[in-house]
């Protein structure tokens, strides 16, 4: 074969592998606000809610009170660290609060001193009394008094603890933050929960479905002024969703705008929808 043959056909492939680089690289990138069709405007449906339940503490599992798929309400019980130490640290502050002798010991010296000091400052009006015996009973009775007032503060204080005890206690315990569907546990009883992986389960709501599509500045235009939109189901059928967001800037011409469709009823299982331009 001659060489130059060879050169030239080598060539033209070459230059055909590149043209369909090119044309596949250009198919990749973002599309301009140009190339925004209305066959371009498709969202994905995702929860509007996808949250991994952690914990602020640290420690081993005690309890796994749910399992994927159990539906949860906000409040309801999701898993219980071990708390042993947390129960005992309550009983010994609650002992402390409801413990009343040292307040009733400090309060029957003060009012023992009170009336010593009112009796002797009576007799003082009467017969000669020393003024510094008289100083030194008024002395003893403020003594006593502050005394007494140091005991409550001091029970005072022994219920602001029992609260706080209470509190370390209460976080042993993890809750749902909201309504929805356990879709992974991340943890298992008797594994110790870390610092630095504090999720727990996650947990998936469904009532409402969010999507987001990418307008050209005119579309987003047109729905700036309205706060509904219609999309179109993949099974055909068309719902009313609530404008969430449009970005107030734009990138390259391209706006985001999310959509919130209300699932309430949880009948819609379409994984996409499509934006019917207003």
């Amino acid at each position: 074969m001659h060489p130059n043959r060879t050169i030239l056909g080598i060539t033209s492939v070459l230059c055909v592998v590149f043209a369909a680089e090119h044309t596949f690289a250009q198919s990749a990138l973002p599309r301009r606000a140009t190339d925004v069709k209305e066959d371009a405007l498709r969202g994905v449906l995702e929860a509007h809610l996808n949250t991994e339940v952690a914990t602020a503490e640290v420690g081993v599992i005690k309890e796994i009170a749910v399992k994927p798929g159990d539906k949860v309400k906000p409040g309801q019980k999701i898993a219980q660290l071990q708390d042993n130490l947390q129960r005992i640290q309550v009983e010994e502050a609650e002992i402390e609060w409801q413990s009343q002798g040292t307040i009733d010991t400090a309060h029957h010296e003060y009012e023992f001193n009170r009336r010593k000091f009112v009796a002797i400052q009576d007799l003082s009006k009467r017969t000669r009394v020393s003024p510094l015996e008289l100083k030194r009973e008024e002395l003893e009775m403020n003594i006593s008094h502050a005394k007494w007032i140091a005991q409550q503060e001091a029970k005072e204080i022994a219920y602001a603890r029992l609260i706080k005890a209470m509190n370390a206690l209460d976080e042993r315990t993890i809750s749902a933050p909201h309504e929805g569907i356990i879709v992974e546990l991340l943890h298992d009883v008797g594994e110790y929960v870390a610092a630095t992986q504090p999720a727990i389960v996650r947990i998936m709501d469904t009532s409402k479905l969010r999507a987001r599509f990418l307008l050209s500045d005119e579309m987003a235009q047109k729905f700036r002024e309205r706060k509904t939109a219609n999309v179109r189901l993949l099974n055909g059928v068309v719902v009313s969703a609530e404008i969430e967001f449009i970005a107030p800037i734009a990138t390259e011409n391209i706006t985001q705008m999310t959509i919130l469709i209300d699932n309430s009823n949880d009948d819609i299982r379409s994984s996409a929808c499509d934006l019917i331009r207003p």
